[in-house]
């Protein structure tokens, strides 16, 4: 089977777990019915309307192919249709309903909305989108192998075509679904990030070709390989503690703060965790270019965040992280959360890295400070900030002449990091003049390596320090998953 999977037995085993609102302990397999079912349920792009050499090369075909001799998968697309039950062509009342209810799916993958878009169906009836989406969903919750419900952000709309509209897409269906996943616990596959930009793959504007169809597969089995935890929810163990819990929203999921020793944290739930809650610790910037974040939160993960602004990465941020990472293992986050750091946040992360190895599944540093004397001290090429130079000074408690030579910043003393395994990734502009790479990120990774360390370098050509992460996030996501799987 493919390696990138995880064994069946044990995927069974993850269905078979109450979920969010129902119950998914359904009947045992039987030994003649192993295979895990996946329902892809849609309109004309999930058909494979527009893709050369459709019967091979639609996305539920693709997506087989990736997920190997294990799953069965079964197209259950139909061209035209809406989510709408009144619609002008409801895909509930297509023979494809009946078929996939039948085919009793231990994972269904929905993937409606591009029609609902026409003037005659969502404009009309906008206020019943969402009940009838509620109503599909529980619909196959019901079945009897009481399958998992992925929905799907649809594709982009890269050009208004056939009546169906960017906008209402833009502003009506995708708020919606949104909505949905979040009131009924479903995680979201997001189709539309990941392809724009990739004009080219929508020749029609609407329809993608074979290439959209292999990245929707790909998409769609990168989320199946998240082992689904349905029974943990951090808020029920938050409840459990005397802190005082306020809760926010977060682009859709779940934010919940509170104090932690008079140091303010923040945890962003995802719909559905992740099997053994792995989580992103964000290091500064909090919701700033969050396109990484709301992935890893539709991947199941947690987001946490512990305040340590003005502190730069010395031994009083260090202690505000070690507090919050006890008081996350007696909530039951991972043992191993994956390290997020812009700018300055690059201080706190490698060096509480480099203080425990052995708690870090991988590190991601955005245009990150990794000498403290490059930035803020503006000693190379950098800008500099004198004023938080000096506020850096003081946190270290150093003298200038003792920051010439002091060894604890970032770029020095990696040895135990690289003898972890821990893998580093960094994206650079190469542009930037405020925290440039050659004083930072380029001596990290090039003593890193010197020491065997793994380490991944994405390049923003022609980009100064701003923006941070990356349009589509893929290649971060990828690479804490990898990490994790390590």
């Amino acid at each position: 089977m493919n390696n990138h999977f995880r064994p069946v037995s044990f995927f069974l085993t993850v269905l078979m777990i109450s979920a969010v609102g129902h119950e998914l302990a359904g009947k045992a397999f039987s030994q003649s019915e192993p295979k895990i079912k996946v329902a892809c349920v849609g309109d004309s792009i999930t058909f494979g309307a527009g893709v050369k050499n459709r019967e091979q090369k639609n996305y539920p075909k693709q997506l087989s192919q990736l997920l190997g001799e294990d799953y069965e998968v079964r197209n259950f697309g139909v061209s035209g249709t809406t989510l709408l039950s009144q619609g002008d062509h409801p895909w509930i009342k297509s023979r494809a309903f009946q078929a996939a209810t039948d085919f009793d799916p231990h994972i269904v993958v929905i993937n409606l909305g591009a029609n609902d878009t026409k003037p005659q169906n969502f404009p009309t009836h906008p206020d019943t989108f969402k009940a009838d989406y509620i109503a599909l969903v529980n619909h196959f919750r019901k079945l009897p192998n009481k399958p998992l419900v992925y929905l799907c952000d649809p594709c982009p709309v890269v050009k208004d075509n056939f009546t169906i509209s960017a906008r209402v897409m833009d502003e009506g269906v995708r708020p919606r679904i949104a909505e949905v996943a979040r009131e009924l616990g479903c995680n979201i596959i997001d189709l539309n990030m990941p392809m724009k930009g990739h004009a080219a793959w929508f020749p029609d504007g609407v329809h993608p070709n074979a290439k959209g169809a292999s990245m929707m597969a790909a998409t769609v089995s990168r989320q199946l390989q998240s082992e689904l935890d349905p029974d943990f929810d951090l808020q029920e163990e938050l409840a459990k503690t005397d802190l005082e819990v306020g809760e926010f929203s977060f682009h859709g999921y779940v934010e919940l703060r509170f104090e932690l020793n008079g140091v303010s944290c923040r945890i962003v739930k995802p719909h559905v965790a992740a099997k053994e809650s792995p989580w992103v610790w964000r290091a500064r910037f909090y919701g700033h270019q969050p396109q990484f974040d709301i992935a890893m939160l539709q991947q199941g993960w947690h987001v946490c965040y512990c305040e340590v602004g003005g502190l730069y990465g010395a031994a009083p941020a260090l202690k505000r992280w070690d507090d919050f990472y006890q008081f996350a293992q007696q909530t039951g986050l991972g043992p191993k959360p994956f390290l997020e750091g812009m700018s300055r946040g690059g201080l706190i992360i490698h060096n509480w890295a480099k203080a425990y190895p052995d708690q870090v599944c991988g590190i991601y540093g955005d245009n990150a400070v990794c000498d403290g004397r490059s930035w803020p001290g503006g000693k190379g090429a950098g800008k500099g900030s004198e004023k938080d130079w000096q506020q850096l000074l003081k946190v270290y408690e150093l003298t200038e002449a003792e920051a010439d030579q002091f060894k604890g910043f970032p770029i020095d003393g990696l040895e135990k990091l690289a003898q972890a395994g821990v893998p580093i990734l960094h994206i650079n502009g190469t542009a930037d003049d405020v925290v440039p790479a050659a004083e930072n990120s380029d001596l990290l990774v090039e003593k890193y390596k010197q020491l065997g360390g793994k380490t991944k370098v994405i390049l923003k050509e022609g980009k100064a320090h701003h923006p941070h992460s990356l349009k589509d996030a893929t290649p971060i996501v990828e690479f804490a998953l990898e990490s994790l799987r390590r």
